[in-house]
Formats: C-alpha cells, structure tokens, sequence
C-alpha cells in the first residue's frame, strides 16, 4: 500500500487533516518506504510524527 492511500485512509478516519500533506511529511522524513501494514491504535491527539513512528515499527 503506497503512502499516498495510508495517508488517504487516516484522512478519511478524521486521524490527519490533510493527506496530500501527510504523505509528503512521509516522504521527506523517510518514513515512506517502511510503512508496515497491520492494525494500529492511533487518535487524534498524535501529531505527524508519532503517527509516523508507529505505522513504521
């Protein structure tokens, strides 16, 4: 699953307010190529950078 529909998806889940923006913080960050996927407990009181952090272990 590419960055771009993660990002599309945390959207949708009100997790992020913009994924065009998400992805790039993904991308410029290096964050993009290690996206794992599974099951998350994220909220809304995470920031870009814990999100990151956690759809990346």
């Amino acid at each position: 699953m590419a960055s771009s529909e993660i990002s599309s998806l945390l959207e949708e889940n009100k997790l992020i307010k913009d994924a065009s923006e998400f992805s790039d913080y993904l991308e410029e960050n290096d964050y993009s190529q290690r996206v794992q996927i599974g099951k998350y407990k994220l909220n809304t009181d995470m920031g870009p950078y814990q999100i990151a952090e956690a759809i990346t272990k």
